[in-house]
């Protein structure tokens, strides 16, 4: 072979790398912008909840021994504060009822924010589900010896859950203290800061919620969706759930309104 013939050989093989290369880089180009398109809405929320701006410090100790806080408020009352709720994610505006006033300090078994199948008004409103233990179980120790907790949708379209399972029956505590005093809470943030800080609390450290109870609804043309908050701690199954407007929270001793 002579040396023309190898180097129009050389030339072709390097004419076919620099057009291979070219096609792979306008293939990742593409995955890449797919990507971001479908991922958008995550892309958002992130950037949008990024950063958490404390309001103030308290150097006092959350006292997670104490019972829940409550106050329900006169039932001629209830309908007479409506609050007109803005979704910090989507353009929606969900009524909220205020039941009673709220405070709770406790441990946090689990959380969620995830939810990526929506629906029409709870996923709006109620951005962050967490699980909390008080009493004897609001020691991170006790907790993560005698139990273990996750919160998840049930399946893609069911109803936002806490599951928590005793890892043995030979507890110092009774399964009806137990049961008492760990709750799940669906959290409706009423601050941008609120929801970024809330993102990021990890498990098993310790938080301060204040806020209200409150029943959710929400109408679409001729359909109302609404939802209705437990007022008590001891209530268990579909329902037993805290729907908390949250205007105040207490996270390594810094405070976020």
């Amino acid at each position: 072979m002579d040396i023309e013939n190898i180097e129009d050989i050389e030339q072709k093989l390097d004419l076919d790398l620099k057009k291979h290369n070219k096609y792979k880089q306008l293939l990742i180009l593409i995955v890449t912008l797919l990507l971001c398109f479908l991922l958008k809405g995550t892309i958002i929320y992130h950037i949008k909840f990024a950063f958490a701006f404390p309001n103030g410090y308290e150097n006092i100790q959350i006292n997670t021994s104490q019972e829940p806080q409550q106050i329900d408020y006169p039932d001629n009352t209830i309908n007479q504060r409506i609050i007109n709720y803005e979704s910090l994610t989507e353009r929606k505006v969900i009524s909220l009822i205020p039941r009673a006033s709220y405070k709770i300090s406790a441990l946090v078994t689990a959380h969620n924010s995830f939810f990526p199948v929506k629906d029409k008004m709870f996923d709006a409103a109620a951005l962050y589900d967490i699980g909390l233990a008080w009493g004897e179980l609001g020691d991170k120790d006790f907790y993560k010896k005698y139990f273990k907790s996750y919160t998840a949708k049930n399946g893609m379209f069911g109803p936002r859950l806490l599951w928590t399972e005793m890892k043995t029956t030979q507890m110092p505590v009774s399964e009806e203290y137990a049961k008492s005093h760990f709750s799940h809470s669906h959290l409706i943030p009423a601050t941008r800061n609120i929801m970024a800080a809330l993102l990021k609390i990890k498990d098993f450290q310790l938080v301060e919620i204040e806020g209200e109870l409150v029943d959710m609804q929400y109408k679409e043309g001729n359909k109302t969706y609404s939802s209705h908050t437990s007022l008590s701690r001891s209530d268990t199954g579909l329902g037993a759930c805290e729907n908390i407007y949250v205007t105040k929270l207490k996270y390594r001793n810094k405070i976020y309104q």
